[in-house]
């Protein structure tokens, strides 16, 4: 089971502007993730799927951080407010996970104790980073299939006056150093840890931004 990470001690408002700067950072990776992905070299495209990688990371970070500043403050009102702070994924058994952790955590703001309301949002922060890890590893598959995709393309020449030779398909580009067996590793992985998983679409973009009373 994953540890919930250490939280610092902030003020509601102050936890959601963090929220809300934590998402921005999220739509701007992911924009320049999409322009990259489809056309760039696999050394562009890994920086910047690491890039939106980690801003989501600390999108979800920020999340129970603001969870948590919620409970300190009064965790029955957090209960009652909660529905403007769920977050939604994608349908399948991964999203059935986070919304069974959100509801069970919501029930424990309610009338729990709070080492048991700290259980239930970790339980609930760990379903949302698992969500992530497989989402970053069907990324990680479909990138290493679009580079492998590339490197097999003949280059195309103008129609001019070539020598014969010079019509001859390029050789294919090196790959960045160690991406294709990393990629192969997390399309593995992928596969046997979440065989039934869908992606979200490249258009995903994560809930909307919670404001702070």
């Amino acid at each position: 089971m994953m540890a919930e990470a250490p939280e610092l001690s902030r003020s509601v408002p102050e936890a959601a502007q963090a929220v809300g700067l934590s998402l921005d950072r999220v739509r701007m990776t992911q924009r320049g993730y999409a322009r990259v992905r489809l056309r760039a070299g696999p050394a562009v495209v890994t920086r910047a799927r690491t890039d939106w990688g980690l801003a989501v990371l600390e999108w979800i970070e920020a999340s129970a951080a603001l969870a948590a500043a919620e409970d300190e403050r009064d965790p029955r009102r957090a209960a009652s407010d909660s529905r403007s702070r769920r977050i939604t994924v994608e349908a399948g058994p991964v999203r059935r996970r986070i919304e069974s952790s959100w509801r069970q955590y919501q029930q424990v703001r309610k009338s729990g104790r709070p080492d048991q309301i700290a259980l239930a949002r970790a339980h609930w922060r760990e379903a949302l980073v698992d969500w992530f890890q497989a989402l970053a590893q069907q990324r990680a598959a479909e990138d290493g299939q679009r580079a492998r995709e590339l490197r097999s393309e003949p280059e195309q020449p103008a129609p001019s006056a070539l020598a014969p030779s010079a019509l001859a398909p390029s050789a294919p580009a090196p790959s960045a150093p160690g991406a294709a067996p990393a990629l192969a590793a997390a399309a593995a992985a992928a596969r046997r840890s979440k065989p039934g998983y869908q992606p979200l679409a490249a258009g995903w973009t994560p809930a909307k931004r919670a404001s702070g009373s």
